[in-house]
């Protein structure tokens, strides 16, 4: 029933976020990556995304911080993610039709943060991804000290993402509306 649930939240919110308007992803994005730039103006060493599909896009961040960053490549046949150092949005489409580094990219080692898309999050930082455990997995991998910033939309704070004993809490989530620091 659990699975069912979960599968159900998830296509409605996959299709939700998919149908968004380009100006209110514009305005969204816009504000959370302020969110971002005040929160993370410490720290060193960021891992981010290539926004595809309605997610949030991150640009305004990307050309705004001091920080080195790192952008995520994934394996479709480990299903493993692996973050590599690069300053500028990967225009190259990779996995999943998702805009990767070059495969001569050096490989990002000791980053502080990773900022995380979702699908869902719950405001206790519970997170709903597109279902093949990619940010999961890594995230397990990473020191403790490392924060799980978790961005969407404010719709997509929901009372329960049906989080199971794998799945990583985010540390923060951010949103157009709202700032959870769990």
């Amino acid at each position: 029933m659990k699975k069912t649930q979960k599968e159900t939240l998830r296509r409605a919110l996959i299709t939700r976020r998919r149908k968004s308007k380009k100006q209110k992803i514009i305005e969204a994005s816009a504000i959370v990556c302020e969110r971002l730039l005040s929160l993370l103006n410490e720290f060193e060493r960021i891992g981010v995304y290539a926004a595809v599909r309605g997610e949030l896009r991150l640009d305004d961040f990307i050309k705004h911080t001091s920080a080195a960053l790192a952008f995520p490549r994934a394996c479709t046949k480990t299903h493993h993610l692996s973050f590599h150092w690069s300053n500028e949005c990967p225009k190259k489409k990779g996995a999943y039709g998702i805009a990767e580094p070059s495969r001569n990219s050096p490989i990002a080692a000791d980053l502080q943060v990773i900022v995380v898309p979702g699908v869902a999050f719950t405001s206790k930082g519970d997170r709903l991804g597109m279902g093949g455990g990619y940010y999961d997995r890594f995230l397990q991998t990473l020191p403790i000290n490392t924060l799980y910033v978790g961005v969407g939309y404010d719709w997509q704070i929901v009372e329960c993402v049906f989080a199971e004993t794998h799945d990583v809490k985010m540390t923060h989530v951010l949103t157009e509306k709202h700032a959870f620091n769990l």
